[in-house]
């Protein structure tokens, strides 16, 4: 019985391939087999994978005749894999020995649907290091010991500010994607993006543990470290669009996902201007029979723009400060959190006045309670509360000597300066 299958899209990788299929090929796991889809490859990555079939009966390749990109490829291995649960590894990548062992056995202990956990990055040069977030390795956050469903998980994930998308950090249960239809988006970009979060928010079963099993080696030409093209808007559009309808569809209601939506959509809006250097730039929609969705959300990025640019008339007061700080934890102040960081303007923590009546986190960032934060010199602080709050709200921070404005009505009145 084949208790693991290992998806592995290969293209252009010839230098870091053998590596990998080691890595693979070496789990004190026996019962696996290893799917490698070569995606037309045009270096000597098809006789490597084919020299590895040879020598041991557990690969498998698939030799596609022409370029898909890596949603296709990982599609084409889901559904050939026999295994119970899938796992998804990228040809430049490594696991540690006991990876799949390890995983497989939690997984049929608990009955869960996806292991989430974490991973080491090999960068290629200390530049890159420099220059990409250590978010890439192991969580700090607190997350649940035990089994909880999806949307919990990716939830504590977001209130932490540690949701990232990484497909080589999950562990599938196979019978789990194709009842849900959870596969890549094909012929776009950033596919893992609708794949992991749809596969997250959809699970019954599913938990996090705090191991890093995964190497990821961060290079100069991958998809990361590349400069923004069209083909980028193209795949956070399709993205989008499929993320929304398996929402709607799934009739999931979670703060989390749709914040990481608004997340998605200011993405799409920054890339917006590298799009638009593209000659008839709507061919790629109309090929994708996504011609109308594309108009439709063409005035939804308008409307967005107008508003984008109001709010920076609005809260221009607020560039004088370095750091911006919310209070409230509430309706209001995730309206104006939302509003803020479209506009582009950094927000640090959220402030209340009882903490225990408050999230530890609120759209990733910490709450504070009053009495406990000690903001910075250069900081301002938003009151973002009803407006029957501020009198109240405004004297205690005037009586800890807190520069502050209050917002109401799209109206902000301030500075109050101690």
């Amino acid at each position: 019985m084949i208790k693991v299958s290992v998806v592995i899209p290969v293209y252009n990788v010839e230098e870091f391939l053998p590596a990998c299929l080691d890595s693979v090929c070496g789990q004190t796991l026996k019962e696996i087999e290893v799917l490698c889809i070569d995606d037309a490859s045009p270096d000597r990555c098809p006789e490597i994978l084919d020299s590895y079939a040879e020598k041991d009966p557990r690969v498998r390749v698939f030799h596609l005749p022409e370029n898909h990109r890596q949603g296709y490829g990982r599609n084409v291995g889901i559904k050939n894999a026999t295994g119970k649960y899938i796992y998804l590894l990228d040809s430049d990548d490594l696991i540690d020995p006991e990876t799949l062992e390890e995983l497989y056995e939690l997984a049929e202990k608990d009955s869960l649907d996806a292991v989430f956990f974490d991973g080491k990055t090999i960068f290629e040069s200390e530049e890159l290091q420099k220059k990409f977030s250590s978010a890439l390795d192991m969580r700090q956050g607190t997350y649940p010991e035990g089994v909880v469903k999806g949307e919990e998980l990716f939830s504590e994930f977001v209130k932490q500010n540690e949701w990232v998308v990484f497909i080589q950090r999950e562990f599938w249960n196979r019978e789990y994607l194709l009842r849900e239809d959870i596969l890549f988006p094909e012929e776009a970009e950033h596919e893992d993006q609708f794949f992991s979060i749809a596969g997250l928010l959809a699970a019954e079963r599913v938990r996090y543990i705090r191991r890093d099993y995964f190497t990821h080696r961060f290079r100069d030409d991958s998809v990361m470290t590349s400069k923004p093209a069209p083909k980028n808007f193209h795949g956070y559009f399709v993205n989008l669009y499929k993320l929304i309808d398996f929402i709607r569809k799934h009739r999931i209601q979670s703060e989390a996902a749709d914040l990481v939506i608004r997340n998605l959509f200011s993405v799409l809006l920054s890339l917006k201007p590298v799009f638009f250097q593209e000659e008839n730039r709507a061919d790629w929609f109309q090929k994708q029979g996504l011609e109308n969705e594309y108009i439709f959300f063409e005035y939804l990025m308008k409307e967005q723009e107008l508003r984008v640019e109001e709010d920076k008339q609005l809260f221009s007061p607020l560039a004088d400060y370095s750091h911006i700080t919310i209070y409230g934890a509430g309706v209001i102040a995730g309206k104006v959190f939302g509003r803020l960081i479209a506009a582009g303007y950094p927000i640090e923590n959220f402030i209340v006045s009882d903490k225990s009546k408050n999230p530890d986190y609120y759209h990733g960032r910490k709450v504070f309670a009053l009495n406990e934060y000690n903001p910075d010199p250069e900081e301002i602080i938003l009151v973002a509360m009803a407006k029957g709050n501020h009198e109240e709200v405004s004297n205690m921070l005037k009586e800890r000597n807190i520069p502050h404005f209050c917002y109401a009505n799209n109206i902000l009145d301030g500075p109050f300066l101690p």
